[in-house]
């Protein structure tokens, strides 16, 4: 993908209007019915440096838009500041106008002055020209809208996952990492520091796995997340890896955190990493886990997970063999021969200052009591983390 200007940003920038200093701000938020959406939005709402706060949601056919946000605030516990910042359009960012009205689409190019995109599906099947048409393309149709009628900031969410490209050998690997997502977040990052580079109001915020936080209870999306199918096999198996790079995760008020402060500075960071991230002795000590080699660690996991004439139902045979294959193939795949490169290559692209946040959980306590919200992990837990679960409750009631 190749970016060409018909006017130099910087001087399409110097004739636009601009919000004066201490002037409260107008964010348009994308994906605000997101795990990562209802967080940033919580924390829009609560931030009096924000005036007003646009939401746009897509609907499905069956649910409006702003009861599809409603819901998933519902579903996770999360409460919203009460106020009156908040108006919830039910819009798509990739249709023309946003799909709004010309009232309305006019009305966000003369008032907003941040857009935060936290948009996008998380299906690591996807192929990247699929990703390169939803996602690349409306990326630049935003940068577009920035520069109408106003200047506004694009705030953009991508994956630190997205590391895992250092190489031109990398992008030849074929794993669960190694996909048409990670690609399109590598070329998302560089498609943001280029067009950084050239003068455009572009911040990219390379995200890790981000798990649940204070606000909901530590609840999150559970096993839709490869990080806690990752969990669970380590669980079955009984063992950890040592591993020298730290697991990028945080939660998802920590990141929604980070994004806002960013958004706000007077000199934002062209590209932040918001990661708070553990290791996996850390992981291992806390779950009970045997810290072994990474070459013991994946021969124990495909001789447990591979396929044999036990995992055969005489009664459904073709079923039952598709069921084992497939299995045995996706573990091989969340655990490639190349995952502690993976790793590395994410771990060295983190600041030095990557690490917990003063006074926050620590992240290890983040991932345990994420853990306890999930009933697939939760009966493969440790007892001593178990009957803490069970105190907690008790002393709740």
């Amino acid at each position: 993908m190749t970016v060409s200007f018909s006017v130099d940003p910087h001087a399409a920038a110097a004739a636009l209007p601009v919000r004066a200093p201490g002037e409260r701000r107008t964010v348009l938020l994308l994906g605000a019915n997101g795990f990562v959406g209802m967080h940033l939005l919580r924390e829009l709402l609560d931030d009096d440096r924000i005036g007003r706060v646009y939401a746009l949601v897509r609907g499905n056919g069956r649910t409006a838009g702003p009861e599809r946000l409603a819901r998933q605030v519902r579903k996770f516990r999360l409460s919203l500041p009460d106020n009156e910042k908040l108006t919830v359009f039910e819009a798509a960012f990739t249709e023309p106008s946003m799909g709004l009205s010309a009232e309305r689409y006019a009305a966000l190019c003369a008032e907003v002055d941040a857009v935060v995109d936290a948009t996008g599906a998380t299906n690591h099947t996807y192929s990247y020209a699929r990703y390169r048409k939803e996602k690349l393309r409306p990326t630049l149709d935003l940068v577009e809208f920035c520069y109408r009628d106003r200047l506004k900031s694009l705030h953009v969410l991508g994956s630190a996952g997205s590391e895992v490209y250092r190489t031109r050998r990398d992008f030849y690997r074929v794993s669960f990492f190694h996909c048409g997502y990670s690609k399109m977040k590598w070329t998302l990052k560089h498609l943001g520091l280029h067009l950084r580079k050239a003068g455009a109001p572009v911040f990219t915020y390379q995200a890790p796995f981000v798990l649940g936080g204070q606000h909901t209870g530590f609840r999150d999306p559970g096993m839709q997340y490869s990080f806690w199918h990752m969990m669970w096999y380590a669980l079955q198996t009984g063992q950890m890896w040592d591993s020298g790079d730290r697991v990028p995760v945080v939660a998802a008020d920590v990141l929604a955190r980070a994004v806002v402060t960013n958004m706000c500075a007077d000199r934002p960071q062209d590209i932040v990493y918001p990661v708070t991230p553990v290791t996996t002795v850390e992981v291992a000590a806390r779950f009970g886990l045997e810290v072994v080699s990474w070459q013991e660690f994946r021969r124990t996991l495909t001789r447990r997970f591979g396929v044999s004439l036990r995992d055969i139902d005489r009664a459904r045979p073709i079923t039952s063999l598709r069921h084992a294959v497939r299995h045995a193939l996706f573990a091989r795949s969340l655990f490639p021969r190349s995952l502690p490169a993976a790793l590395r290559n994410i771990d060295r692209a983190l600041p030095s200052t990557a690490g917990s946040v003063p006074g926050e959980v620590r992240p290890i306590d983040v991932v345990v009591e994420s853990a306890r919200n999930i009933s697939k992990l939760r009966r493969h837990l440790p007892a001593n983390i178990r009957t803490e679960r069970t105190r907690n409750n008790a002393k709740a009631a």
